[in-house]
């Protein structure tokens, strides 16, 4: 199998032409839809079935007794997850430049990113194609909802897409699949002790109830277990119908 990263025009052309899942950081819907619309349409004009290509954003989950329960304890991870300093190292990823004397808890920086300069940090990829376009972007938010640079940063890098009761986690899982924005999720833990254990015990058997997630594996391999058709392409495509979460 052929498993990918990549979001340029180039990675989303290398994942429809030869990849068979694509992993993506576009996990808020309205982003993940427009990937997922994208690629589709690489991958067929390829000359490819759409289906022989999965989705695969990641996301985190944060349960609730209540909704407000969960919306509470994802504040608090957030607050735990990016610090000042954390919010520092990953501006600067964007930036490309020293930003050590900026105030991590003021406003995003009216200083211009250097993405023509040498890396930074070295051994790691940039966050963005468009650095002056995404420096912007900040700036707006920030000015928009009255949010500092660490504010901003914990917003931007936030993968906890599912926040409410195990229910209404499930409910939103099941949109994303059902109106083409992901085949499915790579699921990260977060600060919390309880981790995925939480979402297997809680979440699945709402999902199993909807009848959206398989009981068990039927293939044995991955490729199987994805529905995706054998290397030399034979097999049948995909048909229409209520969609699985992979």
């Amino acid at each position: 199998m052929v498993l990918q990263a990549g979001e340029s025009p180039a990675g989303r052309d290398f994942a429809a032409s030869r990849s068979d899942a694509i992993f993506s950081r576009y996990s808020k819907f309205e982003e993940a839809q427009a990937f997922y619309t994208d690629v589709r349409a690489r991958v067929a004009k390829f000359g490819r079935h759409p289906g022989q290509v999965k989705i695969l954003p990641s996301a985190s989950v944060i349960l609730g007794d209540t909704e407000a329960e969960a919306r509470d304890r994802h504040r608090d991870v957030r607050s735990r997850q990016v610090d000042p300093f954390t919010a520092i190292v990953l501006a600067e990823m964007v930036w490309n430049r020293d930003l050590s004397q900026v105030d991590p808890d003021g406003p995003v920086p009216d200083l211009e990113p250097t993405p023509e300069a040498p890396k930074w940090i070295r051994g790691r990829a940039p966050l963005t194609q468009d650095a002056h376009a995404t420096a912007e972007a900040w700036r707006a938010l920030g000015r928009e909802r009255g949010w500092s640079l660490r504010e901003v940063v914990t917003h931007v890098f936030d993968r906890a897409v599912f926040v409410g009761t195990p229910a209404q986690v499930a409910a939103e899982i099941d949109r994303y699949v059902q109106e083409d924005a992901v085949d499915g999720f790579i699921l990260g833990s977060y600060v919390s002790p309880a981790g995925l254990d939480e979402v297997v015990e809680k979440v699945v058997p709402h999902l199993r109830d909807r009848g959206v997630l398989r009981d068990r594996y039927t293939g044995p391999t991955l490729r199987e277990n994805l529905g995706l058709c054998p290397p030399a392409g034979l097999g049948e495509p995909h048909t229409a119908g209520t969609r699985t979460a992979s």
